[in-house]
């Protein structure tokens, strides 16, 4: 053996040490094939795994093509870790007998590859695998499989169903469930909070209606471009920390009882045009980080919101019709990111905002009007006042107005009487 081949092999396996240490390192909160691809780079790994793969597949009258297709197998030793698959044309592969590889752990299917447009029953018997992630014209799970299975996440992005598949709620060890951008409509039932173990529901850009109903264990849920119009009175959910709910047709009563929920650290309202105030109740989601009311129908904020010491991003923008003051928040805190495009600011406190529209401003930047110290101790003195007080206030303050005018009426008429008697 030469030089030149010893320090080729020595090349291959500094590389190989490298790609599995970046595969250990690597955190996969929901997995992202994407970023996941970029930190490996590992178009074809040879192991015996890939070649019972490889004989499957031709089996099955396919041939995997490294490169063009896309195909990607990365190993652990001598056992798949990770598969991914990328059917450019209708395929049609019979998944039946589709090798049960022990280590497999991520396993993502691209592509028009299914009988039947149904997930295959065999995957849901792969003893380790945790991440499924299926992109193809699928509209259906298989009524049996195998309930003990360790699948964690399940991404059917970009498919076909038009019915929520509650039989996946057998899955005891399921905590990630996206269902984004497929033809589910209709409205959600009680059988969702069968979900046990649920932690993150995702269903953007579907057809949902009706009343939001959510599992009991859920801490994070994504339902934006969908038509859900109300918080179902049967939700006892006490764990939710992000809620993303961006175009659909909520009004002020959902944003209402949303803010009952103490645990929330993200809510995500924008392009709700029903929404016409913010609850002075706000100030209660103490853990609050990021509110975002952009393009909704607000007249103005709650003077309670700057009470929020927590609050790092505040987005309002492209809300013309809203005239806001921005001050700083309670103890002196300020607003990391303040997101005011179009949107009319009648004043704002200097340094409220580390950064606004993402960046810092220079002075020379600078075009709002400064609050005035008594602008901002007329908020900072009306902060514990809620709505609910405020309409009370101006209900009573319109009695006392009237009852006075009423006053000087009657007051007036016995005037002009005595002197119409002393005339005569």
């Amino acid at each position: 053996m030469n030089g030149v081949t010893k320090l080729f092999i020595l090349l291959l396996f500094t590389v190989n040490v490298f790609c599995q240490h970046a595969l250990n390192d690597y955190d996969i909160e929901e997995f992202d094939t994407a970023s996941f691809q970029e930190s490996i780079r590992v178009t074809h790994s040879d192991c015996h795994d890939s070649r019972k793969l490889s004989k499957f597949l031709k089996n099955a009258g396919y041939f995997m093509k490294n490169g063009y297709n896309k195909n990607i197998v990365t190993c652990k030793d001598d056992n798949m870790f990770k598969l991914e698959l990328n059917f450019k044309n209708n395929s049609f592969i019979d998944f039946s007998e589709f090798p049960l590889f022990e280590d497999l752990t991520i396993l993502n299917i691209k592509g028009n590859a299914f009988v039947n447009k149904t997930i295959p029953n065999r995957f849901f018997k792969l003893p380790n695998l945790k991440y499924l992630y299926i992109s193809s014209p699928i509209n259906e799970v298989p009524k049996n499989f195998d309930e003990d299975s360790p699948i964690e996440n399940i991404i059917f992005d970009k498919c076909e169903f038009t019915k929520f598949p509650y039989q996946l709620k057998k899955l005891e060890n399921l905590k990630n469930l996206n269902l984004n951008f497929n033809k589910i409509s209709g409205s959600l039932t009680n059988e969702i909070k069968e979900f046990k173990n649920l932690e993150k529901l995702k269903l953007k850009a579907n057809k949902l209606k009706g009343e939001l109903i959510i599992p009991d264990n859920l801490n994070e849920i994504y339902i934006d471009g969908n038509g859900f119009t109300s918080y179902s009175v049967n939700n006892t959910n006490e764990e939710l920390i992000k809620f993303s709910g961006s175009f659909n047709d909520f009004d002020n009563n959902f944003l209402m009882e949303l803010t009952k929920l103490k645990s929330l650290k993200y809510i995500n309202i924008g392009n709700n045009k029903q929404i016409t105030e913010i609850p002075s109740n706000i100030y209660q989601l103490e853990d609050l980080e990021i509110l975002n009311v952009k393009a909704t129908s607000i007249q103005k904020l709650p003077n309670n919101l700057f009470k929020l010491k927590n609050l790092k991003v505040l987005d309002i923008s492209n809300n013309q019709q809203l005239k806001a003051k921005i001050i700083k928040l309670e103890d002196n805190n300020t607003i990391n990111n303040c997101r005011l495009y179009d949107t009319n600011i009648l004043c704002y406190e200097k340094d409220a905002c580390d950064e606004i529209f993402g960046k810092k401003l220079e002075r020379d930047e600078f075009n709002y009007t400064l609050c005035t110290d008594e602008e901002i101790n007329d908020i900072r003195m009306n902060m514990d006042r809620t709505v609910e007080e405020e309409k009370l206030l101006n209900k009573n303050s319109s009695s006392i107005k009237t009852i006075a005018y009423k006053y000087i009426s009657f007051k007036s008429i016995i005037t002009l009487i005595i002197m119409l008697i002393v005339i005569m």
